[in-house]
């Protein structure tokens, strides 16, 4: 697809429960019927936002990830608690729950690792 640039100011921002922000732009000129259609076809994408203030930033060769924009840690805590809910756990509880399994889980790893021979 085609790259959208367009000269905009950063008005606003929010921080989310699960780490991630919430950005919102306004364009600094009207837009051309063009780039709203590029716009519609972007809209619901994963994808890399890039802004700096009066120059164009270096666009990242690889692709954003495009799983939803969760990074693994928030996929498992999210899998975590729908697991704790469904098996009937309180959401008050969740937060010990989530420390004791992830715990479980750095001691298994350290458990497997290999013993290095000298």
């Amino acid at each position: 697809m085609t790259r959208l640039l367009i000269e905009s100011q950063l008005t606003k921002y929010n921080r989310l429960k699960d780490g991630s922000v919430s950005f919102g732009f306004h364009s600094n000129r009207e837009i051309s019927s063009e780039e709203i259609a590029l716009i519609d076809q972007y809209f619901g994408q994963s994808g890399w936002l890039g802004f700096q203030a009066n120059e164009i930033p270096q666009i990242p060769a690889q692709d954003a990830p495009s799983d939803g924009s969760l990074t693994p840690s928030q996929r498992l805590r999210n899998t975590l608690y729908a697991k704790h809910i469904a098996v009937g756990g309180k959401p008050a509880d969740f937060q010990m729950y989530y420390n004791r399994v992830v715990e479980g889980f750095i001691q298994a790893v350290k458990d497997s690792i290999p013993e290095q021979k000298d």
